[in-house]
């Protein structure tokens, strides 16, 4: 049963961080200003660190797409968005968390 129980945790701490990503999104969203092209299944992920007190500790280019323009563009939206960040849920009970945000979205799975 303890199992069980440690399943529910990991899936409950699993939706908290995809709630608490989407909620990102809707601040770094409208920051972000890219009106160039993009191709089919190009994408950006930026990964961030982010502290439980909102704030951004450290961002790197996890996946570039080779279009720099785009590339620039999410890092611009990343930098502007970082004071506006809002805390972790206290639920998560976690220092920080990592996010991956997608540019301009994620793929479907």
């Amino acid at each position: 049963a303890g199992s069980i129980q440690q399943g529910g945790t990991v899936r409950r701490i699993e939706e908290l961080e995809e709630k608490y990503g989407a909620g990102l999104w809707e601040v770094i969203q409208p920051k972000w200003n890219y009106t160039g092209d993009t191709k089919e299944g190009e994408v950006v992920v930026i990964s961030l660190r982010i502290d439980k007190n909102g704030h951004l500790v450290k961002s790197h280019v996890e996946q570039s797409s080779g279009n720099v323009m785009l590339v620039q563009s999410a890092i611009r939206a990343i930098e502007k968005a970082a004071p506006l960040f809002p805390p972790l849920p206290h639920e998560l009970n976690k220092d920080f968390v990592e996010i991956g945000v997608c540019f301009p979205e994620c793929e479907k799975k």
